[in-house]
């Protein structure tokens, strides 16, 4: 539950919620988090949740022995399917990406090595001259 009752506005309530699936807030100002609803099945018509927040007149945070419940979308189950394709789609980032490192390894030491030649080539001329 949220500590400060006096100031409770749904935004206050959400954000106490973070890691918690379901928020509900009560006119009481009483801000109440769970992961699972304990009766799912008895929902109320949100038209009975009609009375003001105390920290926002303007919002609704209840009713007469309701409270209006939020839930976190990131807390939706996708299906096995939508997380396979997730993981392959990740895992080819990451081949791609390994790819790349390995291309770019090659070219700094192919360019390392090229400059090393020109420059022991040089200095092999210059002291020809000598």
């Amino acid at each position: 539950m949220s500590s400060d009752p006096a100031g409770l506005t749904v935004e206050k309530c959400l954000d106490d919620a973070l890691d918690w699936k379901h928020a509900g807030v009560g006119s009481n100002g009483k801000c109440f988090f769970a992961n699972e609803l304990a009766n799912p099945s008895q929902h109320a018509p949100t038209s009975d949740c009609n009375l003001p927040c105390p920290g926002d007149p303007k919002e609704v945070c209840g009713g007469v022995s309701r409270v209006m419940v939020y839930q976190d979308t990131i807390w939706d189950i996708t299906t096995i399917s939508e997380l396979q394709a997730a993981l392959f789609s990740f895992n080819s980032t990451i081949v791609a990406l390994q790819a790349a490192v390995v291309d770019l390894q090659r070219t700094a030491q192919q360019s390392s090595s090229s400059t090393l030649s020109a420059t022991t080539s040089t200095i092999a001329n210059e002291q020809g001259r000598e």
